[in-house]
């Protein structure tokens, strides 16, 4: 979670470290800083004690742009769907 105060037009942004393979998932631009719950469901493996999480982006805190972020899960993922549209945090 960021805050965007501006942007340029036609400017390419990087928001991963740049580093080869690194791709982001799930991308959102809420106002007011609205918090989402979303349902993350790993690819099939059968040595996984759990196939999918839920997670609330209001227990994240809203860093600054050029922060490193926070690792979600190291486990490959296969979706990530919307569960709930949050309130304003």
């Amino acid at each position: 979670r960021f805050n965007v105060t501006s942007i340029t037009h036609d400017r390419e942004y990087d928001v991963t470290t740049g580093t080869p393979g690194s791709r982001i998932l799930y991308f959102t631009a809420n106002p007011n800083g609205e918090a989402e719950i979303i349902k993350v469901t790993f690819r099939p493996n059968p040595k996984l004690k759990r196939i999918s999480f839920d997670k609330d982006f209001g227990e994240i805190l809203v860093k600054g742009r050029q922060s490193r972020g926070n690792l979600l899960t190291r486990i490959d993922v296969h979706k990530i769907t919307l569960k709930a549209h949050g309130a304003s945090t």
